[in-house]
């Protein structure tokens, strides 16, 4: 039988292939949701909708691939570490919060840095309101004021707009 191009020939991954971390940590963060590639593939998959119904349009024949491997949490599992021990080691605990499948995909270290960033942004029209959107999903600015041995400042998010909003454009 000929072998095809792209089969995955798992016998020769050893421990520390990056093939063997990548697909760990896709098994791993597969339950998890990030909101903002949420609403892009939603709003993309309705334009495609859009343009199907009304033949208006040419509708997008490419493919597309995205990933943000560079987000995920570092997972090293031990040489005799099998992969339920690993799931069981690095289990992110849920809060209870809407950011928890958030923690999944970006960790909670990632989740406190976006809580306590500090943002300053130069206008709101449609990129802006869309990114605040974004911002918002990804819990930008929203830590608290912490005192104590190890104080942190609240993080915020810093807008300004020196448009002024006409008449027509408040249904927007």
């Amino acid at each position: 039988m000929k072998e095809r191009k792209y089969d995955l020939d798992t016998e020769k991954w050893t421990a520390d292939s990056s093939e063997l971390e990548f697909l760990k940590k896709f098994a791993l963060t597969s339950h998890g949701v990030f909101g903002p590639l949420c609403a892009f593939f939603g709003g993309f998959t309705a334009q495609e909708v859009i343009k199907a119904i009304t033949g208006k349009f040419s509708p997008t024949n490419q493919f597309f691939y995205y990933d943000a491997i560079e987000l995920l949490p570092s997972i090293k599992p031990n040489e005799s570490e099998t992969f339920e021990q690993l799931v069981e080691r690095i289990q992110v605990k849920e809060d209870g919060t809407r950011l928890d499948g958030l923690r999944v995909c970006l960790g909670d270290e990632m989740i406190q840095k976006l809580a306590y960033a500090k943002l300053f942004m130069v206008g709101a029209g449609a990129i802006g309101c869309e990114l605040l959107k974004n911002y918002a999903m990804l819990g930008v600015g929203t830590g608290k004021e912490i005192k104590g041995d190890k104080p942190k400042s609240a993080g915020q998010i810093v807008l300004t707009d020196p448009d002024v909003i006409e008449v027509s454009n408040l249904n927007r």
